[in-house]
């Protein structure tokens, strides 16, 4: 199955998230075209694993 963003791309939007910004906003004003659910299950991943988490 082929991603819909890039590596580079998710690293961005967590970091956002990370920063304060809600999901609805990362959805609305930044294109991220991911369910909060898979959305969310990168930003574990990021926080527990890194970068590896997400790749």
């Amino acid at each position: 199955m082929a991603r819909k963003h890039t590596e580079m791309e998710l690293l961005q939007f967590i970091g956002l998230h990370l920063e304060g910004v809600p999901y609805r906003t990362l959805v609305e004003k930044f294109n991220l075209m991911l369910s909060i659910a898979v959305f969310m299950k990168y930003v574990d991943k990021y926080q527990r694993d890194g970068v590896e988490g997400i790749r």
